[in-house]
């Protein structure tokens, strides 16, 4: 995750499924610099292929703040200007639905493939 001077203090929003949301946390913990980078609250993607998760199970989890259909909400609620979306390649229309919201909502966007598919 490459980061600018002008997003290196940036709250930000996780944007993907339980499961990438997870190991993003996991990564960012992990970049040198990344307690700048300063999650708010994660907001979930639902995979339709995939078996439902308890969030609560997950602690390594920011907050969930909502989904992805309500992230013109979260946005004027919390006021960050950054969204980091994880989500994996066959999730590739809801990627790409998400880094459009970000965009109309004008908040910057970065993606973060999921670890397993690099």
């Amino acid at each position: 995750l490459a980061l600018t001077p002008r997003l290196a203090a940036a709250a930000c929003l996780l944007i993907g499924t339980p499961r990438t949301l997870a190991a993003l946390a996991a990564q960012l913990a992990l970049v040198p610099g990344a307690a700048r980078v300063r999650p708010v609250g994660c907001v979930l993607v639902r995979d339709e292929t995939a078996p439902p998760i308890d969030t609560r199970t997950l602690p390594e989890l920011p907050q969930v703040l909502g989904t992805l259909e309500e992230l013109p909400d979260i946005h004027a609620r919390v006021g960050v200007t950054l969204g980091v979306v994880s989500l994996p390649a066959s999730m590739d229309s809801a990627a790409r639905r998400a880094r459009a919201l970000l965009r109309s909502l004008g908040m910057s966007e970065r993606v973060v493939p999921p670890l397993e598919e690099l």
